[in-house]
């Protein structure tokens, strides 16, 4: 007896982390659409003078890494303004519908997300061997960790309709 209200505890905390990083993947949704948005809208002048303001901020200009990594951002910025907005809407668009998908738990969307993330997190991986960058790295790592979450909690409900139905 014991041990099931351990087990049932479990399984509320892990679905509660699985939650709140389905609303933070949701909140990287909505900014990805955000900056897609502006990609498309904003004139490569006026992104070119946001990387200029970044770079000269004082926290920024302390560390001459990150003051050529935001440089190198804006000419990457710049070459490929509509590619970038692209990318962001699309991919902050199906990261939301997805989102909105696993918090009703339908079930079709677990192996959609597994499949669309795996995907995302593959080009990610050839971004980070491509520029080390430690930012994408962070993202593959979290990445990798939610697709893992989406796959237990895929598990957790064929479990639960598999015992619903005997």
């Amino acid at each position: 007896m014991e041990q099931i209200k351990q087990d049932s505890l479990q399984n509320k905390i892990i679905r509660n982390f699985f939650e709140a990083t389905v609303f933070m993947k949701g909140a990287a949704g909505i900014l990805e659409i955000a900056m897609g948005s502006l990609f498309l809208f904003l004139n490569k002048e006026t992104i070119d003078n946001v990387f200029i303001f970044l770079t000269n901020l004082p926290i920024v200009s302390y560390s001459q890494h990150l003051t050529n990594y935001l440089e190198r951002q804006a000419d990457v910025a710049q070459d490929s303004q509509y590619f970038l907005a692209s990318y962001f809407l699309f991919y902050g668009l199906l990261n939301i519908f997805l989102v909105v998908c696993l918090l009703k738990d339908k079930l079709w969307a677990y192996p959609t997300s597994i499949v669309f993330f795996s995907a995302f997190n593959l080009y990610l991986l050839y971004r980070f061997l491509l520029y080390r960058s430690g930012t994408t790295l962070f993202f593959v790592i979290f990445d990798i960790f939610f697709i893992i979450l989406i796959w237990r909690e895929y598990w957790q409900l064929q479990q639960k309709k598999t015992v619903s139905t005997i």
